[in-house]
């Protein structure tokens, strides 16, 4: 008995679901029809499509380009190895303490003591600070350091030392007080508290109040009453940017230079067959 009222119950369900679907193809027609006569009677340039119009490849190349807005390079995990660790339930804060080591996906975080209420999304250290950054060729030592976003920018203070491994083999270094690394987006940069930032590299030194680098661009961007000693000659500007890839200098505002004999000699010597062929087309 119970199989033959299942039988049944399942006939009439099917029959309900055919019926369904024979109304819903009705109502997409007429609909449609509906559609028709409404661009007939408004004109199809000022008509306006409804929704079930719009054509999938449309949704499509839309849903792309909002996931492409928000393509970007997150550090997503955090994970801290220490000697000792104290928790405050009061303040929800976890202090580290002894061989302190922070990894997160490239980057890895040597110091003494860190402390935070959500390690994962910002943190302060003290003591002994060694950050690497793999990817970028990036080491920078301080005193004291602070990470936030997700370890995506760290801020460091006292006494810092940053070697930058650039492509050709070369490294350049800068010493600061202050230097605000941004990692997501490779860019250093250096602001004065109370002594000028100092970068050298090969057959290069400078000086100046506020010094950036990108990384993705491979330009050293330096303002502040900037100062550039390449060899033995002198620049002197408002702006200097040096292309650590091209190995070239850019002189923007009140521009003084001094060039060593054999470089200036080397660049009259450019000017003047520059000038020949100019005088030969004429």
């Amino acid at each position: 008995m119970k199989i033959r009222l299942f039988i049944i119950l399942l006939f009439f369900i099917s029959c309900h679901h055919i019926q369904d679907t024979k109304y819903e193809v009705l109502y997409n027609k007429n609909l449609t029809e509906e559609i028709n006569k409404a661009k007939v009677k408004q004109g199809v340039e000022n008509y306006t499509p409804l929704f079930s119009e719009i054509k999938k490849e449309d949704i499509k190349k839309s849903t792309d380009a909002k996931k492409d807005k928000k393509k970007k390079v997150k550090i997503k995990e955090v994970i801290i190895k220490s000697d000792s660790m104290n928790f405050e339930r009061e303040t929800s804060k976890a202090v580290f303490e002894k061989n302190v080591k922070v990894i997160a996906e490239d980057v890895v975080l040597y110091a003494d003591t860190l402390e935070s209420n959500d390690y994962k999304k910002e943190a302060y250290a003290e003591g002994n600070i060694i950050v690497n950054y793999k990817k970028g060729n990036v080491k920078l030592t301080s005193k004291k350091i602070r990470y936030v976003d997700n370890f995506n920018k760290v801020i460091a203070n006292g006494d810092i030392k940053v070697d930058k491994i650039l492509e050709d083999g070369n490294t350049l270094t800068m010493f600061a007080d202050e230097v605000e690394f941004d990692i997501e987006n490779e860019k250093l940069l250096a602001s004065k508290k109370k002594k000028r930032i100092k970068v050298k590299m090969k057959n290069l030194i400078a000086f100046a109040d506020k010094i950036s680098y990108d990384d993705k661009s491979k330009e050293l961007f330096m303002e502040g009453k900037p100062v550039v000693k390449k060899q033995s000659s002198f620049f002197l500007s408002e702006v200097i940017i040096f292309n650590t890839d091209k190995k070239t200098i850019k002189l923007k505002g009140n521009i003084w230079s001094k060039l060593f004999y054999n470089e200036f000699e080397k660049t009259s010597k450019e000017i003047e067959k520059s000038q020949k062929k100019l005088d030969n087309k004429q």
